[in-house]
């Protein structure tokens, strides 16, 4: 039974709570620096778009994670704008819940 006694963290908790997150429920309409944090390299190379967006061809790819204090991060991307890949930026509305991440594609091992 639990006594009120705090668990300790470990690497490993870290990512067992990762992959039951993404295994029960993906990362939708949730707040970009709280997923960039849980992601493996900070989400770097990712693809997220958000929910007013609604161009299947809107999105950022990130490109750099800065951590800024405890709970939050600076997070920089290539905006991609109705197909059309811009210079990376600052990304704005990073505490926004409407974000998501878009899932990859599997790639084939033919």
């Amino acid at each position: 039974p639990d006594h009120g006694v705090a668990e300790v963290f470990s690497p490993m908790s870290a990512t067992l709570a990762l992959v039951k997150r993404l295994a029960g429920k993906p990362f939708q309409n949730a707040k970009l620096h709280e997923m960039l944090r849980e992601l493996p390299d900070h989400g770097v190379g990712r693809r997220f778009t958000r929910a007013v967006w609604h161009h299947p061809d809107c999105y950022y790819q990130i490109t750099r994670v800065k951590p800024a204090g405890m709970d939050s991060v600076r997070a920089w991307g290539k905006l991609c704008w109705r197909g059309e890949m811009q210079e990376p930026v600052k990304i704005p509305g990073l505490r926004k819940r409407d974000w998501t991440l878009i899932e990859e594609p599997l790639k084939s091992t033919q």
